[in-house]
């Protein structure tokens, strides 16, 4: 988990000072994280250009709770409003694709799929910086709705944002499927 709270730095410039809080069991003496959690923390301090300094984490930027597009998270399932399209999994990037400013409740995201990749799938390069360390596919099949109450926890974990090729691609994909329904009436 991350946490974050901002400190004044010099010259008025405020630094975000974020706690790189590794979510291990109470009673754990290990700070270490695993699997998943490891790769999205790590994704999360190198792609905020942010520098280590002993178990402190110092970024110049750190994204709130609004997704935007292009941003991609480490989403569970309970971050959804239909858990059941994760299938057998606990939870999966997902590129925002809509953020949805005028809606409360959710955004809109894509998953990203590594296993599984349909013909109709976007092919989706690796971006290690971001903790896309295989090559992968973004996927129409499950469309989700993410709660934005959830987005920025341990729940919903910010990875880091497409580079703009990437995110150009992702959100010209998402568009295309309407005019795809469209050719099918």
């Amino acid at each position: 988990m991350l946490e974050g709270t901002s400190t004044p730095g010099p010259a008025s410039v405020s630094q975000t000072v974020m706690a790189v809080a590794v979510a291990h069991p109470a009673g754990s003496r290990s700070p270490r994280l695993g699997g998943a959690a490891a790769r999205v923390a790590q994704a999360s301090i190198h792609s905020l250009n942010c520098s280590p300094r002993n178990k402190i984490v110092y970024c110049e930027h750190v994204p709130g709770p609004h997704a935007e597009l292009g941003d991609v998270y480490w989403v569970y399932r309970r971050a959804t409003v239909n858990e059941d399209a994760f299938g057998d999994k606990r939870s999966r990037p997902c590129g925002c694709v809509a953020p949805r400013p005028d809606d409360s409740s959710t955004w809109t995201a894509l998953p990203r799929v590594t296993t599984d990749i349909k013909p109709k799938d976007l092919r989706s390069p690796a971006v290690a910086g971001i903790g896309l360390d295989k090559d992968g596919a973004w996927s129409l099949r499950w469309i989700h709705q993410v709660y934005k109450s959830k987005t920025g926890s341990s729940a919903c974990a910010f990875m880091g944002v497409l580079p703009d090729d990437q995110r150009s691609a992702l959100l010209t994909f998402y568009r295309a499927r309407l005019d795809d329904a469209e050719r099918r009436r």
